[in-house]
C-alpha cells in the first residue's frame, strides 16, 4: 500500500481528460486543487490587442480540457464538481493519458507563442511517418512522428494527444529516430 496516499496499488492513479464549461479550465484546476486532486492545465502567455491596448494574458494551451490523475474508480466522483462537463473516453471506457503526453504538453507550453515554431539542422536518413525523439532545443524530451522533411535540414514533427495535434518544425539534427511506441 501506498502510505502517503493511502491508495492500494489497483486504485493506480492515472490522467484523465476532463472537459470543462467554457472558459472554466483554471476555476476547476484550482477547485480540484483544493480537494486534494493532482491536476494540470497546459496554460501559455500570449499578447492580446483591444482597441484601446494591448495585454500579456495567460490561456489554456486547449480550450474546456483539464488533465487529472486519480484512480479510475474514483473519476465518476468528478462529475460532483459544478465545472466539469464530461469525461474523454474512447471506445466506451475513459481515455488513459499517457506520462509522456503530459510531459510533452508541459514542454510545448513552456514554449508556445501561438505561432509556428522554427529551428535550424541537417542529417538524411529519415523518412515520412518516423517515430522520432527531439533532443535539443525548446522542445526537448518530446516524442512524435515525423510528418515531412522541409528541404535538407528541417523536419516537421506531429506531436499528437488526445485527438489535439500540434506541428512544430525543428532542425534534422535536433531529432533521433526512436523505437518508443506512441499508440
Amino acid at each position: 500500500m501506498n502510505e502517503s496516499k493511502g491508495i492500494e496499488p489497483t486504485k493506480l492513479k492515472r490522467w484523465y481528460v476532463i472537459f470543462t464549461k467554457h472558459n472554466c479550465e483554471k476555476k476547476l484546476q484550482k477547485t480540484l486543487e483544493a480537494n486534494g486532486y493532482n491536476s494540470y492545465v497546459p496554460v501559455y502567455a500570449t499578447i492580446r490587442q483591444w482597441s484601446d491596448r494591448k495585454k500579456k494574458v495567460i490561456v489554456p494551451l486547449i480550450n474546456s480540457v483539464v488533465f487529472v490523475q486519480v484512480p479510475e474508480v474514483l473519476l465518476n466522483d468528478l462529475y460532483n464538481f459544478s465545472h466539469v462537463k464530461g469525461i474523454l473516453k474512447e471506445l466506451g471506457t475513459p481515455a488513459i493519458v499517457r506520462d509522456y503526453e503530459i510531459e510533452n504538453l508541459k514542454i510545448i507550453a513552456k514554449e508556445w507563442n501561438g505561432e509556428a515554431v522554427s529551428a535550424c539542422s541537417e542529417n538524411d536518413r529519415y523518412e515520412k511517418g518516423d517515430k522520432v525523439e527531439v533532443l535539443r532545443g525548446p522542445f526537448a524530451g518530446i516524442f512524435g512522428e515525423l510528418v515531412e522533411k522541409n528541404g535538407k535540414h528541417r523536419v516537421v514533427v506531429r506531436l499528437k494527444s488526445m485527438n489535439v495535434e500540434f506541428v512544430i518544425n525543428v532542425p534534422l539534427n535536433s531529432v533521433k529516430k526512436t523505437s518508443e511506441k506512441m499508440v
